[in-house]
């Protein structure tokens, strides 16, 4: 079996604007939390993405701002917190794609967040909501011709 290797992020110091910076810290932070899997070298990326994300959103209406927010909550084992934030960054990325198509996110993109939703709502004890949420993603898959198991869900939500 060959294994693809996953390079970090390249290592930067000057930012073009915070901006720059929270979607370097953002991409830095969740390699080490998903790729790495090693909280340690995620805590400096993780820690300075909040400052820099709770000073230049702080009416929480950025979408890079919501994804930063749920990963600080992820990091921090903060359940409510993530399931807050991953829902903030569903309907943010679905109100982008309704307005104007955009190249960076799609309808995968949105079946992948509300997936990773049910699966938050489901370690939650919510399996009622994560059930439902299975359906409803079931239907956006259909009426916008994404690939969808349901099945496959539904049985990760019930185990």
């Amino acid at each position: 079996m060959i294994v693809e290797r996953i390079d970090p992020p390249k290592t930067r110091r000057k930012f073009i604007h915070e901006w720059d910076e929270i979607g370097y810290l953002y991409w830095k932070g969740a390699y080490w939390i998903h790729i790495r899997q090693s909280r340690l070298q995620a805590t400096r990326f993780i820690e300075r993405l909040k400052t820099l994300i709770d000073l230049h959103d702080p009416n929480e209406e950025a979408l890079l701002g919501a994804m930063g927010q749920a990963l600080f909550a992820e990091f921090h084992r903060d359940l409510v917190g993530e399931i807050k934030y991953t829902e903030r960054v569903v309907r943010m990325v679905v109100k982008c794609i309704e307005i104007m198509p955009d190249p960076d996110y799609d309808w995968e993109d949105v079946r992948n967040k509300m997936e990773i939703l049910a699966c938050l709502y489901s370690e939650n004890g919510q399996n009622g909501k994560a059930l439902r949420l299975a359906k409803r993603i079931g239907v956006l898959c259909r009426k916008h011709s994404v690939s969808f198991d349901e099945t496959a869900l539904r049985k990760t939500i019930l185990s």
